[in-house]
């Protein structure tokens, strides 16, 4: 029922965090695939380096390693439209440590670059900061299995009036592969394999044994953020889910191009109703339906070994298992939700407008109703059924990544994601809570050394709007 195939989420427009530095504009210059630029930039400089694309590429991007200060880098379009800025994220594996500060990172047109296609990037540097720069301009073709780097130089480059040009290119089918795990490729739980579904349940238990799923659980529990019952509802957790899968991806090796998978509700009431206990959800390594005999813990496929960090009540104590309390047990028609194929379709080509605060029946309140539902169904008076214990049932992130992906359907549909951040009108968003450029709160996640955050100022409602 799905207006597009849309299940590649990329990274770049998946997040950029946007800061206007203003400055004088230098005469502009051209820069090639596996060509290296040096030169020095002045305080308030921006460098303008011009791309023409000779032949299509699945991916573009131009490296910032290494530099003497913190450079600061932006893509505009043949039209000088800003398409991405300050995507200093270093995802294409370079080491801090060659770039000289941790910010002199990468930059990344979003999507396949076309022949003849013309971009400009621009070089520029944080707050006041000048000095050396080096940028690389890195290319893998659609059909090669090749990519161009450049070599850490021996010596620091010296300050000078105009920039010199040197260029190295290799091959290299590890960093061809680092290159490939740029797009996040979402897919159904329902139709990955044994080996995906046993990657995200190991993943998930690294990062519960390493403390951080305990700070998602924190956050999310923390009822001094506004993120449900409010517009900002959706680009919220949108973030959340991306974060989580950053981590997953920072436990590195099999990890390293990990995607979350997402829970399609709409397939297991296809096949088996409101019989829950049939839900292939619940019967396909997460665990199923807790134990009735056993205070409703889940105590199957492993997970009787796992303890989360907040517990639920029996009605007489906390109980240390993760429990599920699924719908149905004493009438099975009570269960229903709006989740069929049907109606979600019918959601995704009806609703012309995002919506505002209110509970007004608009696209995001309804979608949030809808996911609701899917909490309570197979969560109950378990853990998917409180606010501030819901995500320490893997199964929430599986929940919230199918809305996130119903979510960009409704963008798609729309062709909002060929509408530039900038220029997002009040049918696309309308919130008040938060409005469009506003700072997402996220609590005691901001804090964390590990945290993606850290890698922006502040995450915005504008900036959530790219998929």
């Amino acid at each position: 029922f799905y207006c597009k195939t849309f299940q590649s989420m990329s990274l770049e427009k998946f997040v950029v965090f946007v800061l206007s530095i203003s400055g004088c504009i230098n005469a502009q210059e051209t820069i090639d695939c596996a060509e290296t630029i040096k030169g020095w930039r002045n305080q308030n400089e921006e460098v303008p380096l011009k791309f023409t694309a000779s032949n299509d590429y699945s991916l573009v991007y131009l490296e910032g390693c290494p530099s003497t200060h913190d450079i600061w880098l932006e893509i505009l379009d043949s039209y000088g439209n800003s398409i991405a800025d300050a995507d200093d994220r270093n995802e294409h594996g370079v080491e801090q440590s060659e770039c000289g500060n941790k910010w002199a990172g990468d930059i990344t047109i979003p999507n396949h670059v076309k022949r003849g296609e013309e971009y400009t990037f621009l070089v520029k540097g944080y707050e006041n900061r000048h000095g050396d720069y080096t940028v690389t301009l890195i290319c893998q073709n659609e059909d090669a299995n090749t990519i161009t780097t450049t070599a850490t130089p021996t010596s620091t480059p010296t300050p000078t009036p105009a920039p010199t040009t040197t260029t190295t290119t290799t091959t290299n089918d590890d960093d061809s592969h680092s290159a490939q795990c740029v797009e996040r490729i979402r897919k159904p739980w329902h139709l990955i394999s044994q080996q995906e579904r046993d990657l995200f349940v190991n993943g998930w238990m690294e990062l519960y044994r390493n403390g951080k799923l305990s700070i998602f659980t924190e956050t999310h529990g923390d009822s001094s953020i506004d993120k449900h019952t409010n517009a900002a509802f959706l680009p919220w957790h949108r973030f959340f889910m991306w974060e989580l899968e950053t981590q997953f991806r920072s436990l590195g090796g099999e990890w390293e191009c990990f995607a979350l998978p997402y829970w399609d509700w709409s397939y297991d009431i296809a096949e088996h109703g409101w019989n829950i206990n049939e839900w292939q959800i619940l019967n396909s390594g997460l665990g199923g339906p807790g134990n009735e005999y056993n205070d409703y813990c889940v105590d199957n496929d492993g997970w009787d070994n796992y303890i989360p960090s907040t517990l639920t009540s029996n009605g007489a104590y906390n109980v240390p298992c993760l429990r599920r309390k699924i719908c149905g047990e004493s009438n099975e028609t009570s269960c229903s939700f709006l989740g069929s194929a049907s109606q979600l379709h019918s959601l995704l080509t009806d609703e012309p407008y995002y919506g505002d605060d209110d509970n007004d029946y608009d696209y995001r309140y309804r979608l949030e109703l809808k996911h609701g539902s899917a909490h309570l169904r197979i969560g109950g008076n378990g853990h998917l059924g409180y606010l501030g214990k819901a995500t320490d049932d893997p199964i929430f992130f599986l929940i919230h990544s199918f809305v996130d992906f119903q979510y960009s359907l409704w963008q798609d549909c729309r062709n909002h994601e060929l509408v530039s951040k900038e220029y997002i009108t009040e049918d696309m968003y309308n919130g008040h809570v938060y409005e469009i450029d506003d700072e997402l709160d996220f609590g005691v996640l901001e804090e964390q050394d590990w945290s993606s955050i850290n890698n922006y100022n502040y995450i915005t409602v504008r900036d959530m709007h790219s998929i």
